[in-house]
């Protein structure tokens, strides 16, 4: 069952991201949203009136047969000019309004309009002809919408009531200082996410009722989209007749349509967190099920599930927010053994001292009073550890008074018989690169120099920094003629370690510092950290870093000089890369992003 439950969610979790794929784009490109009702009107208005020719008809529709096709297509001409002369209405609108401009026309296409509606109203209490009355309301708000009518406003007494819709669903929609505009915008918002997530819904068939039924099923199979040919809205290509026939419309269908519907507008963020409870909750009950754990309680494991889950959704759901508070200079998941078991906790640094009530006001802003918390004090002086030259050193060869480290040798999986490195990308930037990975026009300033001969011997091929990395990756021009970090470090490193647990938390880790030429010992205290840190264009925030410290002299392992070097364990495995420190603490990137975003390998022979 509860396998179904994950699937039936995963489900859910693809047509929500669908769907606020669809809201974003309508929200970036909202005028165009009302000429796409349109066309959806201009779809069912032929339809509609089909429809009303075959229920008007009765028993006498063999008279129409021979005409049904005929009226449908000058029905469809007749919506198709409709739809023609609305877009040009909209074009001439937005060119200076150069048709139309006297009052009596608005006038006139208003009431025309207004008199469709009620004609639509009036023939869609008869059977089958639903379609013909949304249609009409969506050729009617659309034109509202997009400036065609100037009748956009209805008082109804003192109260006046606009007649267009979302308004205020731009991006960039200006939020006046009053609660009532605020208000209104959610308002447009909500109702424009149920509306296409009932799109959505409809689109996929998926019925919500259907979806229930399907986890009394053996298999747990839950099925979702139409059958061959049994899309109520599709064509009879061959007779231009609409297929009737084959989807009869049942009022459960609907409001499993609605649901659904209703479901996804909660948006993609509420099923992933549901994802993960159900995952943690199947985790558990493997767990309790498992013969070497029997002795243990049911109420332990499943708790140790729990509180990890919940340090882990604060921690990546507020990380941002937290750390925008001016007392917060970084936020980690860090671990304890406290009664014979590790204990995650949210460990917070304070540039000074804890200020009175602020655990306080920190669990009000994460609302939760029981996840554990610590704090930490005078954590600041957060800096990236560029240097001066020495032996090993790599630099941008028109800026060589900005110097660090290699990482390691990489291969290239499209080139692999040329020599890569890697490094951090603010080792080697140019002004005139971006760190969205553009760099300079002239390749002399994509140009570096590595070792000790200060003559440029590579080219920066690419680079980029997100908020979880920043790396550079470099082709060199001949074979590494420097000593291999192998051979420095007396450890072979055999490739990489996925961070996707505590394994590694208070184990050791290994730092070569090429400014000092000999290894730095420290200890892991988290693989999930946040700061803020300068950049040459400003503050900007990193998340999920590996924290380390120097244990005996609870200082950072590294010197300015060291940004790019490889942090990695007993083993030989590569862990991360260091970029920066602040008075106690070293912090390196995970080594796993840049791999996979530039797709390349550790170079093991």
């Amino acid at each position: 069952m509860l396998d179904g439950v994950i699937a039936l969610t995963v489900i859910l979790f693809i047509l929500s991201i669908v769907s606020e794929k669809f809201i974003q784009l309508i929200r970036s490109y909202p005028q165009n949203f009302p000429v796409i009702l349109i066309i959806i009107a201009v779809f069912l208005i032929p339809r509609g009136f089909y429809n009303i020719i075959q229920n008007f008809s009765g028993a006498n529709l063999s008279i129409f047969d021979s005409y049904c096709a005929k009226t449908l297509q000058v029905f469809s001409i007749i919506s198709n000019i409709l739809f023609l002369i609305s877009f040009f209405f909209f074009l001439s609108i937005k060119g200076e309004k150069i048709f139309f401009k006297n009052y009596k026309s608005y006038n006139s296409l208003f009431f025309l309009a207004l008199s469709f509606l009620f004609f639509a109203l009036s023939i869609s209490l008869t059977k089958y002809t639903w379609h013909i009355l949304f249609g009409g309301i969506f050729l009617f708000s659309s034109l509202v919408s997009l400036g065609i009518m100037y009748f956009d406003k209805l008082y109804i007494g003192s109260k006046k009531y606009s007649l267009k819709f979302f308004e205020r669903i731009n991006k960039d929609f200006l939020m006046p200082k009053n609660s009532e505009e605020k208000e209104k915008k959610e308002n447009e918002i909500t109702l424009l996410s149920m509306f296409i997530g009932v799109l959505i819904a409809f689109a996929f068939k998926a019925n919500f009722f259907s979806l229930i039924k399907d986890l009394r099923k053996i298999d747990n199979k839950i099925s979702i989209g139409w059958n061959e040919n049994e899309f109520p809205f599709q064509y009879q290509i061959e007779s231009h007749l609409f297929n009737l026939e084959i989807w009869n419309f049942e009022v459960s269908f609907f409001i499993g349509i609605l649901l659904t519907g209703f479901f996804l507008s909660f948006g993609s963020k509420f099923f992933h967190d549901l994802l993960d409870r159900l995952y943690y909750a199947k985790k558990a009950s493997q767990a309790l099920n498992d013969p070497e754990i029997m002795d243990q309680t049911s109420a332990e494991k499943v708790a140790e599930f729990v509180d990890k889950y919940n340090i882990s959704k604060i921690y990546h759901r507020y990380k941002s927010i937290l750390l925008n508070e001016p007392e917060i200079t970084s936020i980690s998941i860090q671990n304890q053994f406290k009664n014979q078991k590790a204990n995650d906790y949210l460990m917070i640094s304070l540039e000074g001292k804890t200020p009175a009530g602020f655990e306080d006001k920190i669990r009000k802003l994460i609302n939760d009073d029981e996840i554990l918390i610590q704090f930490e004090n005078n954590i600041n002086d957060f800096k990236l550890t560029l240097g001066n030259s020495f032996a090993d050193s790599i630099s941008n060869a028109k800026t060589t008074t900005i110097q660090g480290s290699v990482a390691l040798e990489v291969q290239d999986e499209n080139d692999p018989h040329s020599n890569y490195i890697l490094t951090c990308f603010h080792v080697v930037k140019h002004s005139n690169h971006t760190w969205q990975g553009q760099l300079a026009s002239d390749e002399s300033e994509n140009r570096i120099i590595f070792g000790s001969g200060r003559q440029p011997n590579g080219t920066i091929v690419k680079a980029y920094r997100s908020n979880i990395w920043e790396c550079a990756l470099i082709k060199l021009d001949t074979e590494l003629e420097l000593a291999t970090l192998e051979s420095l470090i007396k450890v072979r490193i055999k490739g990489y370690k996925i961070l996707d647990d505590s394994s590694i938390i208070n184990k050791n880790a290994y730092m070569y510092s090429r400014v000092k030429s000999s290894n730095q010992k420290a200890e892991i205290l988290s693989h999930a950290s946040t700061i803020e840190i300068d950049f040459e264009d400003g503050p900007f925030q990193m998340y999920d870093l590996i924290k380390v410290w120097n244990t005996k002299s609870q200082l950072p392992i590294q010197e300015y000089g060291d940004s790019g070097n490889l942090l990695y364990d007993q083993n030989g495995y590569a862990l991360g890369i260091v970029f920066a420190k602040s008075n106690q603490f070293t912090y390196a990137m995970d080594i796993n992003f840049p791999l996979k975003y530039f797709h390349i390998k550790i170079k093991t022979s």
